[in-house]
């Protein structure tokens, strides 16, 4: 069964199956501070785009956290595209 919107513990699932890879960017480049992640997700439970927005915004660990974020799937839904903005803290 398909519902109308994701809830927000549908779309942290999908954000914390992806978690250890947006740190492994941190950790090899060495970098902490908030990555703020904006998606639009598909009603497939794919993503049509990801943005990385703030100080890592066009940064190699800007870039390195979008292609993990890009790895993320979500729960089919009904309706349209859904856009969601979602933070990283890296440590």
């Amino acid at each position: 069964m398909t519902t109308t919107l994701l809830t927000r513990q549908q779309v942290g699932d999908a954000m914390d199956a992806v978690q250890g890879q947006v740190h492994a960017c941190a950790q090899r480049m060495q970098k902490a501070g908030t990555v703020g992640v904006s998606v639009i997700i598909l009603p497939t439970g794919g993503l049509k785009s990801v943005q990385v927005r703030g100080m890592f915004a066009g940064t190699p660990v800007g870039d390195c956290v979008a292609d993990a974020v890009r790895r993320a799937r979500f729960p089919p839904f009904a309706g349209s595209a859904m856009p969601v903005n979602y933070p990283f803290v890296l440590r």
